[in-house]
């Protein structure tokens, strides 16, 4: 059904960082068990929180060189950090991961939902980071390109790599590294690229200054027309369905909305015919109607099983172990399905 929507301009959300709390901002990151945006600032070696009330928070400080692109993993917020990759306690901001790739310039990040994998701006390379293992691996040791930014789709398993220079193109990966489909583009000097709820990807380019729609499966691409100042490693709020854009050479952040995504908890509750309450929960959900199902599975953001069984009589399901963030559940033999929060 993804391919049958059609999404319409997005609009501004009136929501901005104050720019005296931003230095030079690269990459933003929707925290869903927190309900907050993570923003890197290159130029000072920090990280700042935002809350929803807008209230901008330090989360971390002297970070040397950089950061740059941030990616969460369960409880860890990872930073592209020169050649490391450096993890911060979600609850506390405190390190508590470093890995040297051997790489020298890190910029983008992305996960899988169980490895991180990085670009290297200045090596034309993309890294495999166990960060179980503290280890690192070379993925592809050469992009023919100079690769920034990275997102994981989890409906094809395919990782999405975003170029420097002109013409840029967008390369998929497999994750054993083997290079699959490219796309040309007319764009120059692509930062950042994520995708939306349908699958669609988004870049960020620095010329034109622009975020522009990529369909996977047309090959489309369109202007989104929205105001940006070279805009660098880019995000999507799945939770209030929002592009989240850090403009570098204004030290602003904006959020543009997704028209025809999902648009905040509530309505989170009510996609596929599946209605799930608490939204967001910390320790069970209760299902209604529903219909004839028999079982359920529970996925995360990568599209991973990890919770599954019998529905109960008194259709309630405990989550309390899962990590925070936000999760899909599937009734098996039927139609129905929703997104909930795992909040902290």
């Amino acid at each position: 059904m993804r391919q049958l929507f059609t999404l319409s301009f997005a609009t501004l959300v009136a929501l901005s960082l104050n720019a005296q709390s931003l230095t030079s901002p690269e990459s933003v990151e929707y925290d869903p068990a927190y309900n907050r945006y993570l923003v890197s600032n290159s130029g000072d070696g920090t990280i700042v929180a935002r809350d929803q009330a807008g209230v901008i928070t330090s989360f971390a400080t002297g970070i040397p060189s950089g950061p740059y692109g941030l990616e969460i993993l369960e409880n860890t917020l990872y930073a592209c950090a020169g050649g490391r990759v450096r993890g911060f306690d979600l609850a506390t901001g405190a390190e508590v991961f470093n890995v040297n790739t051997g790489g020298t310039f890190l910029n983008g990040i992305a996960t899988d939902g169980m490895f991180i994998y990085v670009t290297d701006f200045n090596g034309d390379k993309i890294f495999k980071v166990d960060v179980d293992a503290a280890t690192s691996s070379t993925l592809v040791a050469n992009t023919n390109g100079t690769p920034n930014g990275i997102v994981h789709d989890p409906d094809t398993d395919l990782l999405w790599v975003a170029f420097w220079g002109a013409n840029a193109p967008v390369k998929a990966y497999e994750l054993d590294g083997t290079p699959g489909q490219t796309f040309a583009t007319t764009l120059s000097n692509i930062d950042g690229i994520t995708r939306d709820c349908f699958g669609n990807l988004y870049l960020a380019s620095w010329t034109p200054d622009a975020i522009t729609r990529l369909e996977i499966a047309s090959g489309t691409q369109t202007n989104m027309g929205w105001t940006v100042a070279n805009p660098a490693d880019i995000d999507f709020d799945a939770v209030n369905s929002l592009i989240c854009i850090p403009n570098t050479s204004t030290s602003t952040v904006t959020l543009e909305t997704v028209d025809d995504c999902i648009t905040g908890v509530a309505d989170l509750s009510a996609i596929g015919g599946l209605t799930i309450s608490p939204n967001p929960t910390t320790n069970t959900i209760q299902i209604a109607n529903t219909t004839n199902a028999r079982t359920y599975r529970i996925m995360d953001s990568a599209s991973r099983v990890v919770l599954s069984g019998k529905i109960p009589s008194n259709a309630t399901i405990d989550v309390s172990g899962l990590s925070p963030g936000v999760y899909m559940l599937a009734l098996d033999k039927t139609a129905q399905f929703s997104r909930f929060v795992r909040a902290q």
